[in-house]
């Protein structure tokens, strides 16, 4: 049995661990599924497809998908209509995005309606983490979950 200053230190010890891995931001871990901060070094090269969100007010138009490819320092989005490009980081679990160029594609009404609608969900700094191979852009009630696309 441990006796009173024992436990007081070994319970400071755990707390100070617990404090320096999350003032380093791995206070969550990879390997036990949680979710992380993913790195654009580590998306480089990468496209993730999303062909659902969760949203109380939208669904993604039929027979449409969003797909995302990712460079170091830039990404592309097309959600069924127009591909959009631009710088983007990460910054404290945050997607930081500047889609700055377009194609110029005309598209049905809804699907036009549903780039505009993306450009802003991605232009007000979702929340992104990472589970596993899996990624999540969040903020308020919406939620995308992308996947890696299938070769």
């Amino acid at each position: 049995m441990m006796s009173a200053p024992s436990k007081s230190a070994a319970f400071g010890l755990a707390a100070l661990l617990l404090l320096t891995s999350c003032a380093h931001g791995t206070g969550r871990d990879d390997a036990a599924g949680l979710a992380v901060v993913p790195t654009m070094a580590g998306l480089d090269g990468k496209t993730v497809v999303a062909d659902g969100i969760v949203d109380p007010d939208r669904d993604l138009v039929s027979g449409s998908r969003i797909t995302m490819s990712f460079t170091a320092d830039s990404m592309s989005v097309n959600a069924g209509c127009n591909t959009l490009l631009g710088p983007a980081s990460i910054d404290d679990y945050r997607l930081v995005v500047d889609l700055q160029a377009s194609t110029q594609m005309a598209c049905d009404q809804a699907l036009e309606e549903q780039d505009r609608w993306l450009v802003s969900f991605l232009g007000a700094r979702p929340r992104f983490e990472r589970v596993d191979d899996d990624l999540y852009l969040s903020r308020d009630d919406t939620t995308i979950h992308l996947v890696p696309e299938a070769d």
